[in-house]
């Protein structure tokens, strides 16, 4: 099964970002991607991450924070480990030739980047089964702009431990 994580930027946006970490928690999510957290303190993350038992999976730098003086502690070591494959049609084929250095997935519905349920291109199902028959264990980004509200529109997690949705 995909260990899904909610992006808290992306989703959840019927309340602030701080409150987003209880939401995604609530909703069955085990880690959370924050994308744009320049506006809360590295404290208050760390905190709601604690309280509601997520991983950060994924958090955006500002650029070039590691080059200023006094906030090199903020540059996290693996930031530049990382190389972005990006996929284009052939999903599974180059998800296969590629797993061994795959070390995050991100999804979206295409298109309009969405949901990943049944109303978009792409075959989600199919892939994360794939995925998992492959032996992948890392985290799957939910990196989408909800529909309609947050909560209805997590119906496709369902089958992933993710509760809520129609």
């Amino acid at each position: 099964m995909p260990r899904l994580a909610a992006s808290v930027t992306m989703m959840f946006h019927e309340v602030g970002l701080l409150e987003r970490f209880a939401r995604a928690a609530e909703a069955g999510f085990r880690g959370v991607e924050i994308q744009s957290p320049y506006g809360e303190t590295q404290e208050d993350i760390a905190e709601r991450l604690r309280r509601h038992d997520l991983s950060a999976v994924l958090m955006n730098i500002q650029p070039g924070v590691a080059a200023i003086p006094g906030r090199e502690a903020e540059f996290p070591l693996g930031a530049l480990a990382g190389a972005r494959l990006r996929m284009e049609g052939f999903l599974a084929e180059t998800v296969k030739a590629n797993i061994d250095i795959i070390g995050h997935f991100q999804v979206g519905g295409v298109p309009g980047r969405h949901e990943p349920d049944e109303t978009q291109e792409v075959n989600y199902t199919y892939l994360f089964d794939l995925i998992d028959g492959l032996g992948y264990g890392g985290w799957v980004g939910c990196e989408y702009r909800p529909r309609a509200g947050t909560i209805e529109g997590l119906g496709w997690g369902r089958p992933y431990g993710i509760r809520g949705g129609r």
